[in-house]
Formats: structure tokens, C-alpha cells, sequence
């Protein structure tokens, strides 16, 4: 901004009011107290601006919510899109269902994939992995 300010003839104005110093080659520089006062300055806004977007996005995900409405991200295991909700997926509850009760006999998250795996049965046209399954019954758990 210095530059622009000095090649229009305003350099000093710039000097006055901010105490600009030109270095070597002509290099413009501010001393630290100013280099600091501007980036508080900066932080300053930066924070009233996240605190602007938040106040607007928390009411419009708490409508979108009381509606029911998906919020994002991927659709969980048992579940698909339909719209903006979540319907059940009825073969991949099956699949869950089956992982609980094979989790309630005592086998391994780990275990209980590569039973399935070895089965060949697939989630979404892939392999089962551990962390799926996990995410899957933590989703049922919290639904």
C-alpha cells in the first residue's frame, strides 16, 4: 500500500500519519510498533467477521435441523439420501444389524470385517473396513 502511496505523490501524508520509513533501494517498511498495531487491527476484524458468519449460520442450520433436513457431509452406513433427509438403506441396516449381533457374541470390530469381507459382502460396492463398521454402530447409537 506504501508503494502505490508514494508513487502517487502522497508518501508523505503516508510518513505523518504512519511514520513510514523508506529504507535502502527504496524499499518502504514501518517500524514494528506499526507493523503490530496493524495486524491486531487485522486480527480484530478477522474475529468480528467469524462471529458475523456464525451468528448467521447457527440459526440456519438449528431451521434446517428442526425440519430434519441433512446438514452435509457423507451419508452414513445404513442410510441414504432422499432429498434433503436421511432414509433407511434397508440392506445396509441388515448389514449393521448383523455387525451387533456379531459384536454382542464377543467377536472384534476387526473381526467382524473380515468375516464379512470373507463372505463377500461389500457396503457401497467396496470392502468392509474396521473404522466403517465402527462409525456405523456409533451412528445407530446415537440415532
Amino acid at each position: 500500500m506504501a508503494e502505490w502511496l508514494i508513487r502517487d505523490g502522497v508518501g508523505a501524508v503516508a510518513y505523518a500519519i504512519g511514520r513510514m520509513t523508506i529504507g535502502q533501494e527504496g524499499k518502504v517498511g514501518a517500524p514494528r510498533a506499526i507493523r503490530m498495531l496493524m495486524r491486531s487491527m487485522m486480527d480484530v476484524f478477522a474475529s468480528y467477521e467469524r462471529a458475523v458468519i456464525r451468528s448467521r449460520t447457527r440459526p440456519a442450520l438449528a431451521v434446517k435441523r428442526s425440519r430434519g433436513e441433512r446438514l452435509g457431509g457423507d451419508v452414513p452406513v445404513g442410510y441414504r439420501a432422499k432429498g434433503a433427509r436421511l432414509v433407511a438403506n434397508e440392506t445396509e441396516q441388515a448389514i449393521v444389524n448383523r455387525v451387533r449381533e456379531m459384536r454382542a457374541r464377543g467377536l472384534s470390530i476387526a473381526r467382524v470385517a473380515a468375516v464379512l469381507n470373507a463372505e463377500g459382502v461389500t457396503i457401497r460396492g467396496g470392502r468392509i473396513h474396521p473404522t466403517t463398521l465402527a462409525r456405523a454402530l456409533r451412528r445407530q447409537l446415537a440415532a
